[in-house]
């Protein structure tokens, strides 16, 4: 997955020759470690996303495959561990964290941890953010709170890109 993750990076920035600052990385339940994974390896390169949307995943895979089979040893067995808590600190773009308070798969208790976990703003001064959506179960979101999702998306995405404009209007005042 982080492979793909990866090609398909690339092939929208060089391909498709949209900016790393234009583009906001989203992941949901499995796909949140994949994407926190993207996240943090190109902030480490000094090519960040634009943004990181978690929606409904978890803190590390053994977190969560205990959570669900509490009798297994998997916390031995598991070769995938997606440790998206070790790696939230070190993403240095905003980051937006949604979880459903009835989600029956994944504890809201992992969006919760992995938010405290993110550094409390991004290197442009973005604050992170929580979104709860009382109502909401792992796999009935988008029907359940897709309004209140889409606007609270909305809303992270227009301050990421009003403080890129701020920015490049700054930039351009002083060149």
């Amino acid at each position: 997955f982080a492979a793909d993750a990866h090609a398909i990076w690339r092939f929208a920035v060089e391909q498709l020759a949209v900016p790393s600052e234009r583009i906001i990385v989203l992941g949901n339940s499995l796909g949140g470690g994949v994407a926190t994974r993207l996240a943090m390896e190109l902030c480490e390169q000094g090519t960040p996303p634009a943004g990181l949307v978690l929606r409904a995943t978890f803190t590390s895979m053994p977190d969560a495959a205990s959570a669900v089979y509490p009798w297994l040893p998997v916390r031995k067995i598991l070769v995938d561990r997606y440790p998206s808590i070790d790696r939230v600190p070190h993403i240095t773009c905003p980051v937006m964290v949604i979880h459903g308070a009835l989600d029956e798969i994944l504890p809201i208790d992992h969006g919760k941890r992995l938010f405290d976990a993110a550094p409390l703003q991004s290197v442009s001064g973005i604050k992170k953010r929580f979104v709860e959506l009382p109502k909401a179960g792992h796999n009935d979101m988008a029907h359940i709170a897709g309004k209140e999702m889409a606007s609270a998306v909305s809303e992270f995405v227009s301050e990421i890109f009003k403080a890129d404009q701020k920015r490049e209007s700054e930039a351009t005042e002083s060149a």
